[in-house]
């Protein structure tokens, strides 16, 4: 058995304002469809973003792990590697030192490209070079860095001869001491000869 109330009729006030509670204020068309979530106007096109440090749309580039060491293309003729000025927050004098005896010295940022952001150093005893963590941007003339690899690998091969003839005097007939050479190059991989069908 029902109670024999009507249902009252709520006015268009009551309706506005029970619709603003249920959609977080927002009634009809005013920017949300109440039914949706999604915007009733269209999506904003959005620009490319251009990547600083390489130029590049950076949709375009494939991804890679980030790295606080980017660095520019060497310049033709120079090889580049990044030295150590300080560690844990003390600078390391004696590194540096080596590096410049061996003939590294510091890259400047202006002779990057423009489109290249070079991280720069902006104070101190090497600032206007590139660099960054405790890192210096370094380079050297590709033939002087010839002759330096040179040099240890040759220091490399008569360490290792002297460990051999160390081992060949200790060694007992009965019981020779070998020692298995790793070499570090690679080669082409070798595809094996295949019979022809018949």
């Amino acid at each position: 058995m029902t109670s024999g109330k009507v249902p009252a009729v709520q006015d268009d006030g009551v309706k506005e304002e029970k619709e603003k509670k249920a959609t977080g204020g927002i009634v009809g068309n005013e920017g949300v469809d109440a039914r949706r979530s999604d915007p009733v106007h269209p999506a904003r096109v959005q620009e490319p973003v251009r990547d600083p440090v390489h130029g590049e749309d950076d949709d375009n580039r494939p991804w890679a792990p980030p790295s606080n060491l980017v660095a520019p293309t060497p310049r033709p003729g120079y090889v580049q590697r990044w030295i150590r000025t300080s560690m844990r927050g003390a600078d390391d004098p004696s590194n540096i030192g080596r590096a410049y005896q061996e003939g590294w010295h510091p890259r400047r940022a202006d002779s990057v490209p423009k489109d290249f952001h070079a991280p720069t150093i902006k104070h101190g005893q090497y600032a206007g070079f590139i660099g960054t963590n405790g890192m210096i941007l370094c380079e050297m003339p590709a033939h002087r860095n010839e002759q330096r690899k040179e040099h240890y690998r040759a220091l490399t091969e008569r360490q290792t001869q002297a460990i051999e003839n160390d081992l060949a005097q200790q060694s007992h007939p009965g019981m020779p001491i070998t020692q298995v050479r790793k070499s570090q190059s690679k080669t082409a991989r070798r595809t094996p000869p295949v019979a022809a069908d018949s």
